[in-house]
C-alpha cells in the first residue's frame, strides 16, 4: 500500500501540536464533526473531544488506530514527537 501524503502538514510532513491537536486537525481537514465520529466509531462526542482538548488520559491505541484509519493518516504522523 503506498504511503499517504498529509494533506495538512505544511510541506513538513509532520502535524504540529499535541497529539489530541493533531487529532482535531485531521478529523475537521475530513470535514468531520464529533458526531460524525461518534456515528461510525465505538466512542461517544464527548469523549473525542476530552481526547481532542487533553482532558482525558492518553488514548488507548486501538482508538488512536479507529481514528488514524476513519481520517486518512497513519498513526506514525499522529504521534510524531
Amino acid at each position: 500500500m503506498p504511503k499517504m501524503t498529509c494533506p495538512y502538514c505544511q510541506g513538513s510532513g509532520k502535524i504540529a501540536g499535541t497529539l489530541g491537536a493533531r487529532l482535531k486537525l485531521a478529523r475537521e481537514a475530513k470535514g468531520l464533526t464529533l458526531r460524525d465520529v461518534e456515528a461510525v466509531t465505538t466512542m461517544t462526542n464527548a469523549g473525542i473531544s476530552q481526547i481532542e482538548t487533553e482532558r482525558s488520559k492518553g488514548p488507548s491505541i486501538h482508538r488512536i488506530k479507529e481514528m488514524a484509519d476513519l481520517y486518512g493518516v497513519s498513526i506514525d504522523e499522529l504521534l510524531q514527537d
